[in-house]
């Protein structure tokens, strides 16, 4: 088989892989944020559709973005704590300043220019761990994306660290760093709620959002983020544990060097024992930047 068509194959493969998490939270009856209200139009065209998906974006766009090159941890924090509003009434103050932390953590560390400030925050945070072997989907798809973007396997010394740390320098390089933080209601939107199962958060977003909020922050395209940590314990078992939790499901706009703004997915659970939100899911909705964890 000839290189550059086994060099495509790898490229489907470490894609198909990314978006598996996507398409569970996307597939219907299952997890999907359905619309409290009815759906787009039943007799709407390919083009209408892409027509209607397109003004999104140029609405997303055309938010007001502040440099982040410019503020630092703390001016967001400020802004996120003026900015989560109503829909996340149900969260103590604890949990509300945590999880401004936790976000304005991730914001900035985006927006170096430098791996390194991802990589350490990843380090030094206890609510996750780096993935290995035994992660068998999570650590094949680093494998296949460094085989994919290298052209050979990782070295046998390299861990999900130096593997994401590469990961990062190709996205900068690209010009997907973050360079812009939303600071309009329309750039950010955290729906909060205590849970028994992981799929009540989707359908408590189903509950409270109209046709409109869903499909301006959900229907775009997108895909779920590279995965080199994971969270500990996880989403199911905390709830095993402790029956129930609170949840969180954040959209947020963020712009990158090349002018356009995508919505960074995240939803976040409450571990009371450490005090601390873990990460449940990342994704990107629209396609102007890739998203890691």
């Amino acid at each position: 088989m000839k290189p550059l068509l086994i060099r495509g194959l790898l490229g489907l493969i470490v894609v198909g892989s990314m978006g598996i998490a996507l398409h569970m939270y996307l597939r219907p009856g299952r997890s999907r944020p359905e619309p409290a209200s009815t759906g787009p139009s039943l007799m709407e065209t390919k083009e209408e559709h892409k027509a209607r998906l397109d003004s999104i974006r140029e609405r997303w766009d055309a938010e007001e973005f502040i440099d982040l090159e410019a503020i630092d941890e703390t001016w967001i924090q400020a802004r996120l704590r003026g900015g989560i509003g109503e829909t996340s009434r149900d969260l103590s103050q604890e949990q509300r300043e945590a999880l401004i932390v936790v976000l304005a953590r991730h914001v900035k560390a985006r927006s170096s220019r430098e791996p390194s400030a991802y990589i350490d925050i990843a380090q030094a945070d206890t609510a996750a761990r780096w993935v290995t072997a035994k992660d068998e989907r999570e650590w094949s798809t680093l494998r296949r994306w460094h085989e994919f973007e290298y052209g050979n396997p990782p070295a046998s010394e390299e861990g999900p660290d130096a593997i994401l740390s590469k990961y990062i320098s190709t996205q900068l390089k690209k010009g997907f760093r973050w360079t812009g933080f939303c600071v309009t209601p329309k750039g950010m939107r955290v729906d909060a709620v205590r849970v028994r199962a992981v799929d009540q958060v989707f359908n408590h977003l189903a509950q409270v959002m109209t046709n409109e909020e869903h499909s301006y922050w959900f229907e775009n395209g997108g895909t779920s983020g590279l995965t080199a940590r994971k969270p500990e314990p996880s989403f199911e078992a905390i709830l095993v544990r402790d029956s129930a939790c609170m949840a969180v499901n954040i959209c947020m706009l963020v712009r990158t060097e090349d002018g356009r703004a995508f919505n960074w997915h995240s939803m976040w659970y409450w571990d009371g024992h450490a005090h601390a939100w873990l990460c449940h899911m990342m994704a990107r909705k629209g396609w102007h930047a890739y998203m890691y964890f």
